[in-house]
């Protein structure tokens, strides 16, 4: 299955590229990179725990709890549950540092038509 590369910038802005994905679609992967814009330096997310909430076009949302790649990435893997309808839904990743400083990342999702 097709896997998707994200960055993500832990200063808040939001992604330029959206994430695209068929509605009814699974197994499709996102993978989320990070960076800090003020230095530009990658950010290895095995150092943080991390949520996110997936907010859906339907209104709903799905909460999970996730955990980073070897190469300090993460990739999410929508269900068919994730992928139920078609709009534009949003994705906030929840990192949180080992000092209890907690960053939201947010990046738009497009539920495209089959």
């Amino acid at each position: 299955m097709l896997t998707q590369t994200i960055t993500l910038d832990l200063l808040n802005k939001i992604p330029e590229e959206a994430a695209v994905v068929r509605a009814g679609e699974t197994g499709r992967k996102i993978r989320f990179v990070a960076i800090n814009s003020a230095t530009e330096d990658p950010v290895d997310l095995s150092s943080f725990d991390i949520d996110y909430n997936l907010y859906k076009p339907d209104g709903n949302f799905i909460t999970d709890t996730v955990y980073a790649d070897s190469d300090g990435s993460v990739t999410i893997q929508f269900t068919e549950q994730m992928t139920a309808s078609e709009g534009s839904g949003r994705m906030d990743l929840k990192l949180t540092d080992s000092d209890g400083i907690l960053y939201t990342c947010h990046a738009v999702i497009l539920f495209d038509t089959p």
